[in-house]
């Protein structure tokens, strides 16, 4: 998941040992609030400046850190390639052109590229996509000349744990990407925890592992920052920013400054809704608005599913015009929301019936709403049987009341 050119293999989080939340411990001071005088060691030697990375980068691992970004829907075959052909979404209209991003060097304004999209037009499954793609890999070698990079991601998650929603979670999963791929830059990026740290025993340690607060994190990535663009080249990739669960006016920030202080050595290519706040801040920049891009994605996804279906296969064959006039009406009707396409795709395969005309299909697809949310309750509640729904309803509010509890203990383990 994480590269870092030149290295041979790619470390993954869950090869490492997960910190536990402390669950049911009383509160750690945080790293900046201990006091600062020396801790008394026991008598032991000074920890091996390995161990105490080590050490640093198990304590900025969370749990669900790789959760959101693991479980985003793959793209489907040979969709979303379009991404990587010239001037493909500048001749649209609809954005700048995302190669030529990836591999140019310009200004520090300009390191920033924006993609926008309706709530389920595939936002995050584009951004997986681009992340795990090996042309990216290459463009940014080429970005990058001599000096080598490395690429950091995260997805932030509106219906995950607090961490997958905030902005220390981003920073915490951003740092220990980082960090690992340039230990060397751990003692630099968090001084005050090395020396405190340093003198401690084993035991010493585990009794008093790190709490993060915000500040130590802000300031851990600029210094990481300050340090490591003077031997390296940092592309992020952050999706999902109106899923933060904060001030966007804050996140954004964040990005510029970091932008800024990386003096063209750092690149981000963030991904939103086309909220106003996020308008504003990244419209002037390269960007592309994905809902707007996707019409042959979709149309694709619907024929190879459609096709895959040997009932439908029998039907399509007995009515070819009706057929393909019902397939870009589906098309048609998402109005660029690829996540609708695939769930009605899914509805009309799974109440397919043997003696179906082409007409009842078409019947079925009009009593489905367009507009996702409501497409939602339709299929929850509308459509369900009343036992059923009312199932469904009590699923949902042990789900809320589970995050509701969790958040206010810090307990994610019941």
């Amino acid at each position: 998941m994480f590269n870092t050119v030149g290295l041979t293999s790619r470390p993954r989080v869950s090869d490492r040992k997960l910190r536990s939340d402390d669950a049911g411990k009383p509160p750690i001071p945080s790293a900046s609030t201990v006091p600062q005088q020396p801790v008394k060691s026991s008598g032991v030697h000074e920890v091996s400046p390995e161990q105490l990375q080590e050490f640093i980068l198990d304590a900025l691992v969370f749990k669900s850190m790789t959760e959101r970004q693991e479980e985003v829907a793959e793209a489907h075959k040979e969709t979303f390639q379009w991404v990587f052909k010239k001037d493909a979404s500048r001749d649209s209209g609809h954005g700048h052109n995302f190669l030529d991003w990836l591999r140019s060097k310009t200004d520090e304004e300009s390191n920033t590229y924006w993609i926008s999209g309706k709530a389920g037009s595939g936002k995050s499954t584009l951004l997986r996509f681009i992340y795990d793609h090996d042309t990216t890999t290459r463009e940014l070698r080429r970005w990058a000349g001599s000096k080598p990079f490395t690429k950091a991601g995260f997805f932030f998650w509106t219906s995950g744990s607090l961490e997958q929603r905030s902005q220390t979670g981003l920073l915490r999963s951003l740092l220990y990407q980082l960090l690992d791929q340039h230990r060397e830059l751990i003692e630099l990026a968090f001084p005050s925890i090395w020396e405190r740290y340093k003198i401690m025993s084993t035991k010493e340690r585990v009794n008093a592992p790190i709490s993060w607060t915000l500040a130590d994190l802000m300031n851990g990535l600029k210094l990481f920052v300050q340090h490591v663009v003077a031997k390296a080249k940092i592309c992020l990739f952050v999706d999902g920013l109106d899923e933060f669960d904060g001030d966007h006016a804050e996140i954004i920030r964040l990005f510029t400054n970091l932008i800024a202080s990386g003096k063209g050595n750092v690149k981000a290519c963030l991904s939103s809704r086309p909220w106003p706040v996020f308008q504003e801040a990244f419209e002037p920049l390269p960007h592309l608005t994905l809902h707007s891009l996707t019409l042959k994605d979709r149309r694709k996804y619907v024929v190879d599913k459609f096709k895959q279906d040997p009932r439908m296969t029998e039907i399509l064959k007995k009515n070819i015009d009706e057929g393909s006039a019902l397939m870009e009406e589906i098309v048609q009707r998402a109005d660029g929301v690829f996540l609708w396409v695939i769930l009605v795709v899914k509805s009309l395969l799974e109440h397919l019936k043997s003696d179906d005309q082409i007409s009842n299909i078409k019947n079925r697809l009009d009593l489905l709403p367009t507009d996702l949310d409501e497409f939602f309750q339709y299929m929850l509640f509308t459509k369900q049987k009343q036992e059923l729904a009312i199932v469904a309803s009590q699923t949902f509010q042990m789900i809320r009341s589970r995050e509701i509890i969790s958040e206010f203990t810090g307990m994610r383990s019941f």
